[in-house]
């Protein structure tokens, strides 16, 4: 930030200032330990898939609230059609292989 910008703050601005560098310093740190964490868990052969979806859905969550279920469920019925799809083609496939052994 250049000098006379910081010369022209407000006392709340800095106020803010300081409070969100304070915030920062103490982000970095809760990282440092869930990086502990994770590696803990990958060092007893645990799976992180709990907290990477866990993530996820608070990505989702912060722009859209309720969109995690909702795209959750859309990719659930799009998997059901393709297994649908995949069954039909494999029983007409064996109808055809039954058919020319005969």
């Amino acid at each position: 930030m250049p000098e006379n910008e910081l010369m022209m703050m407000t006392p709340n601005e800095w106020k803010d200032w300081i409070i969100g560098g304070q915030d920062k310093y103490l982000d970095q740190k809760e990282l440092m330990i869930q990086v502990a964490q994770a590696n803990g868990l990958v060092q007893a052969n645990k799976s992180l898939k709990r907290m990477t979806r866990d993530i996820e859905r608070q990505r989702y969550e912060i722009r859209n609230p309720g969109s995690y279920e909702r795209i959750k469920r859309a990719e659930l019925e799009h998997e059901k059609r393709r297994r649908e799809l995949f069954k039909s083609g494999t029983k007409r496939w064996l109808e055809q292989q039954k058919q020319k052994g005969e």
